[in-house]
């Protein structure tokens, strides 16, 4: 019976081992409705301006740190990194959101799509995965 049941797990995680991988680790409540968020020059854009507008969105005051600013210059700081990639046309790769309060992490979203050329007609909207992945991080209103 064991054998049979790591058998099925086995051949499930090896169906599920290609395509599109989204992890979300919401934040819990921040008691802040401000969010610093630091730029990063090397990320694909919009990735920020796609953050920044959910947030404000859900109440909170965004302010954006240069890159390379530290994380405990502001109570409640995020991050961000990102690629898109060419396959038939732009989509997005990568993508990471990562949430610190004064300085220890409290939340993060992930996306990646596998390195495989046969998933460009399973690309989704970047811009569009990007805003799921914030609202997502972001579940509550601004001070919950």
């Amino acid at each position: 019976m064991i054998a049979r049941f790591a058998c099925i797990s086995l051949t499930m995680a090896a169906l599920a081992g290609c395509g599109m991988h989204q992890t979300v680790k919401p934040v819990e409540r921040l008691g802040s409705k401000t969010v610093c968020i630091i730029d990063n020059k090397k990320a694909a854009q919009p990735i920020r301006e796609i953050v920044q507008g959910v947030l404000v969105s859900k109440g909170y005051e965004v302010k954006v740190l240069p890159d390379g600013a530290s994380l405990g210059d502001c109570p409640v700081t995020a991050t961000y990194d990102g690629t898109w990639r060419y396959r038939k046309s732009f989509h997005l790769e990568r993508a990471d959101i990562i949430v610190y309060k004064k300085g220890t992490q409290v939340g993060s979203a992930s996306y990646k799509v596998d390195d495989d050329p046969s998933l460009a007609s399973q690309m989704v909207n970047g811009d569009k995965k990007i805003a799921e992945m914030a609202e997502q991080l972001f579940p509550g209103k601004a001070g919950q």
